[in-house]
């Protein structure tokens, strides 16, 4: 009655909300290729420019990054993808195609360091992955305000806290990888007081 009466058409899973695949399972590799082709489509427009690497590093810091971070924050992005990510925006920065290399003049990692450390301020994704998903399990302890905070604490949850509850059959793999990153983030820390 609900979908003669609004003339919506009913879905099926999997299908994507603004930009961003929804399974009822844990998302494969193939499934993050609307977010590599993105990327890659960004890096091949801007390489036609003749950038410098000042210009480069400000482009992989507020476009590719902002692109990683709306996904970042909803999963726990596979080592692959991480990968692949990392690999276009290597090669966008120091100017390799697929076919030629260039010289590179600092290692990844060193890179991905602040300006203070001496590298360029490039987030890495893992990182910034982890992050996300740290802050979405405390906007979930924290925010009252929030009908869908709401319904995890009550529904997911039940009678335990983001900070005590154990990985159970029924999660979704978002709700497994926010608990596998809490933990890590535990054994750094000492836990939660």
């Amino acid at each position: 009655m609900i979908l003669q009466g609004t003339s919506y058409v009913a879905g099926t899973i999997p299908f994507k909300y603004l930009g961003v695949p929804l399974h009822s399972s844990r998302l494969t590799k193939d499934m993050f290729s609307v977010l590599i082709e993105k990327i890659r489509g960004k890096i091949k427009h801007w390489s036609t420019n003749l950038l410098s690497y000042v210009g480069k590093v400000q482009l992989l810091n507020s476009v590719i990054f902002g692109l990683e971070s709306f996904w970042c924050a909803s999963f726990l992005l596979p080592k692959g993808i991480i990968d692949d990510i990392d690999k276009l925006c290597r090669g966008f920065l120091w100017g390799y195609s697929a076919g030629g290399r260039r010289m590179v003049f600092l290692g990844w990692k060193k890179v991905c360091r602040t300006t203070a450390e001496g590298g360029f301020g490039i987030r890495e994704v893992l990182d910034w992955n982890k992050a996300l998903l740290l802050r979405m399990l405390w906007r979930i302890h924290h925010d009252t305000t929030s009908v869908w905070c709401s319904w995890c604490r009550h529904y997911v949850l039940q009678q335990f806290t983001v900070w005590t509850v154990t990985g159970m059959a029924s999660m979704s793999s978002t709700w497994k990888a926010m608990l596998l990153v809490r933990d890590v983030f535990f054994g750094l820390v000492g836990g939660v007081n």
